[in-house]
């Protein structure tokens, strides 16, 4: 299994914070973030591919 870079956006005390790690799937990516932030809302989990990087998308 691969490692994939992701990006996760939370809800936390009313704002929206987007935090970005490498996991091993989206599963793996939501549960580091539960880890992280114990009382949150998990919004979406969405891959990070190069070209989103290159191209600023999603940021």
């Amino acid at each position: 299994m691969t490692p994939m870079k992701c990006r996760v956006r939370l809800f936390v005390a009313g704002q929206i914070i987007k935090e970005e790690m490498v996991c091993r799937d989206y599963n793996h990516a939501r549960e580091i973030a539960s880890f992280r932030h114990p009382d949150i809302h998990i919004l979406d989990v969405t891959a990070i591919s190069a070209f989103d990087r290159e191209i600023g998308y999603g940021v």
